[in-house]
């Protein structure tokens, strides 16, 4: 037998048992092996977005209300005055108010002579008694901080008031070891302090808390309760102010952070209190050349983070938040329903979001992938049979053995491009579904929200 028959003959046999009988295996499954492929791959690439969904709806509804106190302190009785500390407290109320949905009655804001020791005492025991278990609170305190140093080695942290004396720290500052306590006596959920001030003995733990990668992690942070605090700088460090950005560096670094979402390190829309201390460290000895670096920790051993969800500016329109978060939930199950029957069929999705053109494409060119595949695949059978006699021809042929090797040669060709014709359209047919998946999952930043800056909602 001619040897450029035989490489025929074997390589025929190579792609009888490969493709081939792959093509009949899914015919024998109905089709559904096609799309194997699709069921394996895709739900691998929406895992993260649905994890994403799932996250973001428990989040929306995390806290029941938010608590703040703020104090800024510029003119001290018995110690150096200070230049910005009231702005930062002002401006740091108007950012919780304009993009984390602190209500104002809910701020408790004192500066220079409002802020003296009874007045911030009085203010930490309304908290105690107002915020609730599913409540936040935030405590910001821009002023002095001295520290103590004890006779067995250690350290007492103070943050100093209005009248404060650091020859009288006991008697008129208010002790680290208060903050502990509120901590500790709270009802809250999630208290955090933001202390733009430099001492020692915080008496706080690591500041180790869950991995991002955890499974759910979201909802672990927010479910358990946690206690933070983030201070400017440790003992012996001085808060630096400067004309140019009218803050400290600390509550500039506040500013930008949270209200320009640099403090979104991952880049999720969320910032969680970690995130805005990794931020605060760096940014801060980096724009001090090292002068002080913000400290970070937790009081206690819960695990919990206190997270920041940036909201609209709603003083730009009269939409209550109420009716802006019912809107939200509408468009949210309207894109839950599209996304369960973007299974079925290419363009149904699209067309119940509104996208018509879109869908009845999608749809459309489904339908000719699907039937170019049926009229594929009977040229495909039609070329197999035609090359199996061919075969057969062969096999028997004594006298005209070279018509018959030209024939097998010829329906040989004819099959291998049936067969290639044939997996085009299953390509074909793939890739439309695949890309119908893909364009929907896309399409979950318009139909979770409408909040700028963050993955979930609408810009």
């Amino acid at each position: 037998m001619d040897w450029t028959l035989k490489k025929c003959i074997l390589l025929n046999q190579f792609v009888y048992y490969t493709i081939s009988n792959l093509i009949d295996n899914m015919i024998k499954h109905k089709y559904w092996s096609v799309f194997l492929i699709l069921i394996t791959v895709l739900p691998v690439l929406q895992a993260k977005a649905e994890v994403d969904h799932e996250n973001l709806r428990y989040l929306s509804g995390i806290y029941h209300e938010s608590w703040a106190v703020i104090i800024g302190i510029n003119e001290y009785e018995n110690m150096k005055d200070l230049k910005y500390a009231v702005n930062d407290a002002v401006e740091g109320k108007d950012l919780f108010i304009s993009k984390y949905g602190f209500k104002n009655d809910h701020i408790k804001l004192m500066t220079n002579e409002e802020a003296t020791r009874d007045n911030i005492t009085r203010s930490f025991n309304d908290l105690l008694q107002k915020a609730g278990e599913e409540d936040r609170v935030v405590v910001f305190f821009a002023g002095h901080g001295e520290t103590l140093d004890l006779p067995d080695g250690g350290e007492m942290g103070y943050l100093i008031p209005v009248e404060g004396n650091p020859d009288e720290l006991y008697l008129t500052s208010i002790a680290m070891s208060e903050l502990h306590k509120i901590a500790r006596m709270s009802y809250a959920k999630h208290i955090l302090y933001l202390v733009d001030a430099c001492y020692g003995g915080l008496a706080i733990t690591s500041n180790r808390g869950i991995s991002r990668s955890t499974p759910s992690y979201f909802k672990k942070i927010t479910s358990e309760k946690g206690r933070q605090i983030i201070t400017a700088g440790s003992k012996d460090e001085l808060v630096i102010e400067r004309s140019e950005w009218g803050h400290s560096a600390f509550t500039k670094n506040i500013l930008t952070g949270l209200g320009k979402g640099s403090a979104d390190i991952d880049g999720d829309g969320i910032v969680t209190a970690n995130e805005l201390g990794e931020f605060l460290t760096e940014r801060v000895h980096d724009e001090t050349a090292g002068a002080h670096t913000p400290q970070i920790g937790r009081i206690g051993t819960e695990m919990g983070e206190l997270i920041f969800i940036y909201i609209p500016d709603q003083s730009s329109n009269d939409v209550p938040h109420k009716q802006y978060k019912e809107e939200s939930r509408t468009r949210y199950n309207l894109y839950r329903s599209a996304k369960k029957i973007s299974w079925v069929y290419p363009g149904l999705s699209h067309l119940k979001l509104g996208q018509k053109k879109k869908g009845l494409f999608l749809a459309a060119a489904e339908t000719v992938s699907l039937g170019l595949m049926a009229i594929s695949w009977n040229k495909y059978n039609l070329a197999y049979n035609q090359y199996l006699d061919s075969q057969k021809a062969y096999d028997i042929a004594e006298h005209n053995a070279s018509d018959a090797e030209q024939q097998l040669l010829t329906d040989y060709e004819a099959y291998q491009w049936a067969a290639v014709q044939f997996g085009g359209t299953i390509f074909a047919s793939a890739a439309i579904w695949v890309y119908n998946m893909y364009d929907i999952n896309k399409l979950r930043y318009l139909y979770t929200g409408e909040i700028n800056q963050i993955n979930y909602n609408v810009n």
